[in-house]
């Protein structure tokens, strides 16, 4: 669920901002908070949806800071910017902020434009009031390709920063830019996997030529471009001999990622077989990085189907022939079922065997949107 709050100065800004309280109390996927000031209490009652603000203006926007994802002022920018000026970050963690002129004419974003999604807002937010959008990020203004607004919009986590402001600098300048990921993963209305899809981009199918890549595993540390990281798309099937400590499962667990080079931020959890939910060195090595841990049955794991490594003797001791890879399958397939627009599972790292304790990895390939 998203937040958002708005504050508004004026009598016109009152019924904007009154309008906007019932567009968003529409929408399920968002909780919004309207302020008024004191001296326009009497717009504060349940009909309106709106409050009555009992603090400064400044300190009303550091708070919302921390706590909301879009912020929007009803009135002058110059109001807006010096409420706000304390409390920015950078783009990265910064919400979302936008201005409203009193006639309703203008929706300006002034913070967090593309990470934070502010340049959306203002284009949604201006079609539903008839006002004119006023977008100033230079790739926007140029037609060009926003990086750091795909990132947003597909869930990829920005892994370098400076990297990040030269890839950009790069697109203003009049360059190609060569982007690759999984041919599964290309974007709506992509034309192939080497194809000029618009604006200087091109897909490429061999990350060594790349200036972005797509992907849950690092590159070699001396690889130039920009690595975005699928988040929360991967899950790691576990299977283990009973009574296997927590250190010895996150010690399994850390030479397998760094064997295979994935990124912490593309995991999501741990997947096994229902007779190990109360194995309590999975439960603390899931503690202990902050993993999801899902179990199935025998019957779900021997339902699942794929190329399988297969073991009779795991087959008589927990009724399924094979338990990280299948587990990880099915974890991946259930997130690929739930997943916005198209979406599949896929086994990325076959059984690997450390003592006493086997893991596989399986990916949620998620389609990407231009």
């Amino acid at each position: 669920m998203k937040k958002a709050a708005m504050i508004s100065f004026t009598e016109q800004g009152n019924r904007i901002s009154f309008r906007l309280q019932r567009y968003f109390s529409g929408l399920e996927s968002w909780e919004c908070r309207g302020y008024v000031l004191p001296k326009w209490s009497r717009w504060a009652n349940s009909k309106s949806g709106l409050e009555k603000m009992d603090i400064s203006p400044g300190e009303w926007a550091g708070r919302m800071f921390d706590s909301c994802d879009l912020i929007i002022f009803i009135g002058a920018a110059g109001i807006a910017v010096r409420c706000i000026a304390p409390y920015v970050k950078d783009k990265y963690e910064d919400p979302a902020v936008l201005v409203i002129d009193t006639a309703a004419q203008y929706v300006i974003p002034i913070l967090s434009g593309h990470i934070g999604g502010a340049n959306e807002y203002a284009v949604q937010i201006a079609g539903l009031l008839g006002a004119v959008p006023v977008i100033t990020t230079a790739t926007d203004v140029h037609g060009l390709f926003s990086v750091d607004t795909f990132a947003a919009k597909n869930k990829l986590f920005i892994t370098d920063r400076m990297k990040t402001k030269r890839v950009i600098s790069q697109m203003l300048e009049g360059h190609t830019l060569r982007i690759s990921c999984p041919r599964t993963q290309l974007p709506y209305g992509a034309l192939s996997a080497a194809g000029v899809i618009k604006n200087h981009l091109l897909w490429v199918e061999d990350s060594a030529d790349a200036d972005i890549i797509i992907s849950c595993q690092m590159p070699p540390e001396d690889h130039p471009a920009l690595l975005l990281v699928p988040e929360s798309c991967l899950w790691i099937g576990i299977g283990c001999k009973k009574g296997m400590s927590g250190d010895a499962i996150k010690s399994a667990l850390t030479e397998f990622v760094t064997t295979f080079g994935l990124h912490d931020r593309a995991i999501t959890g741990l997947a096994s077989i229902d007779i190990k939910k109360e194995e309590e060195g999975i439960l603390e090595a899931c503690e202990y990085y902050q993993l999801k841990f899902h179990t199935y049955s025998a019957a779900q794991l021997m339902s699942m189907e794929g190329d399988f490594s297969s073991s009779q003797f795991v087959h008589m001791h927990t009724g399924t022939d094979n338990v990280c890879e299948r587990a990880a399958l099915m974890a991946a397939a259930e997130d690929a079922r739930q997943a916005e627009g198209e979406a599949f599972a896929l086994s990325v790292i076959q059984k690997q065997t450390y003592t006493g304790i086997t893991l596989a990895a399986a990916f949620v390939n998620r389609r990407l949107r231009l």
